[in-house]
């Protein structure tokens, strides 16, 4: 989340003006204050690794029972996905963060996974599977596509291929645990006073797997107001279908508000931490 503090046209920002929106001071009631805040679900990733896209026939081996490993072969033996995940990339480019441990892993090599969408299989390729952490660096994951949209995800049996030729891999049949995958949103929020005049304008956009873009769709946010260690329902900020609306109000009372945007089956929420003004 990042932040930024100006200065409205026309008028001055003191140093105590300052302090007063940052929560630390008292400002003059004359002096116009603005607070500029930003948000976004979508995660910090490694850089996309380049795999050949190709569909190889391992969702056969769903009921079979593991392949015997010979001593020094390849082995897939954690693969637990992080829960509560986003798309957020036209094509295969979303990053499901994960704890993915392969056992004697091959050198520079690529392994590919068998994902599942709803519980059923999809057929057009195989995710690049990534071996790594889901907190910490290497960050493992599977490179999963957009295009299905959002829904239950989960991945496996997956092929971990121990040379640059197409048939070299050993199948494992390990799968991954079943995840919530949502649509990313991210927003531009503004607070601004000038004496008892408040207003907080937000602008929302949510990914559109169908187009691989975001954009206007989310219908309306919360403001919030902090109440000792709770936040309490203030206003409802209705968003046109671009993604964007405000409110206003006349108050003396000095609070700390934030925008919410709730989390739904589809949408994955985020707020913008909270304004004192």
């Amino acid at each position: 989340m990042r932040t930024s503090t100006l200065a409205r046209a026309g008028a001055v920002l003191t140093a105590s003006a300052l302090a007063f929106s940052l929560g630390t001071g008292t400002a003059s009631a004359a002096e116009d204050v603005q607070i500029d805040k930003s948000f976004t679900t979508v995660p910090e990733v490694p850089p996309v690794k380049k795999a050949p896209k190709v569909k190889l026939d391992l969702g056969a081996s769903l009921k079979r029972s593991a392949v015997e490993l010979a001593p020094g072969d390849p082995d897939l033996t954690t693969f637990a996905l992080a829960r509560n995940q986003v798309l957020y990339s036209k094509g295969d480019g979303n990053f499901l963060r994960g704890t993915v441990v392969i056992a004697n892993e091959p050198a520079a090599k690529y392994n590919l996974t068998t994902m599942f969408m709803n519980g059923h299989e999809f057929l057009d390729y195989n995710p690049y599977l990534e071996s790594g952490f889901a907190t910490k660096e290497p960050l493992g994951g599977v490179w999963a596509p957009s295009i299905k949209g959002p829904g239950l995800y989960d991945f496996g049996p997956s092929a971990i291929f121990y040379s640059d030729t197409p048939g070299d891999y050993i199948e494992d049949t390990t799968h991954s645990n079943t995840i919530r995958v949502r649509n990313a949103t991210r927003g531009e929020t503004t607070y601004y006073r000038s004496g008892r005049y408040h207003k907080v304008t937000a602008s929302i956009k949510v990914f559109k797997p169908s187009v691989g873009i975001f954009g206007g769709g989310i219908t309306s946010a919360r403001l919030q107001y902090k109440s000792g260690g709770t936040w309490k329902a203030y206003k409802t900020i209705k968003l046109n279908k671009y993604g964007k609306g405000s409110v206003s109000w006349s108050t003396s009372s000095k609070r700390t508000y934030r925008v919410l945007v709730p989390t739904t089956l589809s949408v994955q929420g985020d707020n913008d931490g909270g304004t004192y003004f």
